[in-house]
């Protein structure tokens, strides 16, 4: 799978015919990991790039993972507030850190995704161009990259950005947009594909 498809996420089914979603940026990382042997698997390294002039609005669409409920992963969202998100880089054999400073929820008939506002502290760079949102997760310290991928109860799949210099985390929620968020959140091309059976317990190994 990669960008060149009509498709940006995939449903990849576990040995236990559990389903996660991964982004196509993710795919190769997760299918040469459990290509090569157990004794030769190499995680990637956590970089962070932050600064105090790294503060970002930023919109787009929280998606779910298969096996939890969405409101289980707005619930897991708003704990994520003040801790790190990880973004996989894997052409740079890295995790890139960012911190969620703040998150507005919005509502959606849909069940498996909600519309969103995020205050980001990134050094990454978001696009409205289709097909090229970047994923976001909490980055559990205590897990490799592999199992925090396969572990997490949701991804910010993010599209846009704008950024100020007077924009504060007491502040921000001024700046917002609501309907380019609601905009953003329309056009994102986040259709599925069952890509990938791998035979391995991808969520313990």
């Amino acid at each position: 799978m990669n960008n060149n498809k009509c498709f940006k996420y995939a449903k990849m089914t576990l040995s236990d015919n559990l389903s996660v979603i991964i982004d196509a940026d993710e795919y190769k990382y997760v299918t040469n990991y459990y290509n090569d042997t157990e004794k030769i698997r190499v995680d990637l390294t956590d970089n962070s790039y932050l600064d105090s002039e790294n503060l970002k609005i930023v919109y787009g669409a929280l998606i779910k993972q298969e096996y939890v409920q969405l409101d289980e992963a707005l619930i897991e969202s708003k704990r994520s507030i003040g801790h790190t998100l990880g973004y996989i880089d894997y052409s740079n054999n890295s995790c890139i850190l960012s911190e969620l400073v703040d998150l507005k929820i919005y509502r959606s008939n849909l069940e498996d995704r909600v519309p969103f506002a995020a205050l980001i502290k990134t050094s990454l760079q978001f696009s409205e161009e289709p097909l090229k949102e970047k994923s976001l997760f909490t980055r559990y310290s205590n897990l490799t990259c592999m199992k925090n991928i396969l572990n997490r109860q949701f991804i910010l799949s993010c599209a846009y950005e704008f950024s100020a210099k007077d924009i504060t985390k007491s502040n921000w929620t001024e700046y917002i947009n609501n309907r380019k968020v609601l905009y953003v959140f329309k056009n994102s091309k986040l259709q599925y594909q069952i890509e990938l059976v791998l035979n391995y317990d991808l969520r313990t190994n």
